[in-house]
């Protein structure tokens, strides 16, 4: 999360020196996490968005806002590229209460202030006075493994369309046999 996060912060840092060399002439930002592969076409507003919107797909926000797609208005996405401010911010802020409580308090998966990057987002989104649409069924993507297999629970549906099958038979580790690696699928968006 935290490499992914500066990476972003460090990019969008270009991305503004850019700007004040040039007009702004830019609408939407579009974020895609490294890690994954878009399944379905997604449509770009023409008109943009409003500098203090952002949209996110509605599924996998596990508690808080999907961190795998996003589209922001020109001030959203500033915020949104600084996102490991808030995670930083988050951490040393559970860090003062587990101190302060002295151990004593046990936090669950429910109460967590820690819980994962999708509530630690929306946390960062709220405080920063955002407008926030989550969208269902938009921007399906799945997560990417470092060795090229795509995680089984994300939209199975999509990728048996995709390769022209209606059931996925899983290994005994779970990753899907009839959809192993990334190349596969991507053949297939190519094609379609």
């Amino acid at each position: 999360v935290f490499r992914q996060g500066n990476s972003l912060r460090e990019s969008s840092l270009h991305l503004l020196q850019d700007q004040k060399n040039h007009s702004n002439d830019i609408d939407v930002y579009i974020f895609a996490r490294s890690d994954t592969l878009l399944l379905t076409p997604v449509d770009i507003p023409c008109s943009g968005l409003s500098d203090d919107e952002i949209w996110v797909p509605s599924w996998g926000s596990w508690l808080g806002v999907n961190d795998r797609f996003a589209m922001a208005g020109s001030d959203a996405a500033k915020i949104y590229a600084n996102k490991i401010v808030g995670y930083k911010e988050a951490v040393i802020a559970s860090r003062n209460t587990i101190a302060a409580e002295g151990f004593q308090q046990r936090h669950t998966w429910e109460n967590s202030p820690l819980r994962n990057s999708e509530t630690l987002l929306k946390k960062w989104l709220l405080k920063n006075k955002l407008n926030v649409k989550q969208i269902d069924e938009w921007a399906k993507v799945c997560r990417v493994r470092g060795d090229g297999r795509i995680n089984h629970s994300d939209h199975p549906s999509e990728i048996a369309r995709l390769l022209n099958t209606t059931k996925l038979r899983l290994d005994k580790n779970g990753n899907l046999v009839d959809a192993v690696y990334v190349q596969a699928i991507a053949e297939k968006l190519i094609q379609n």
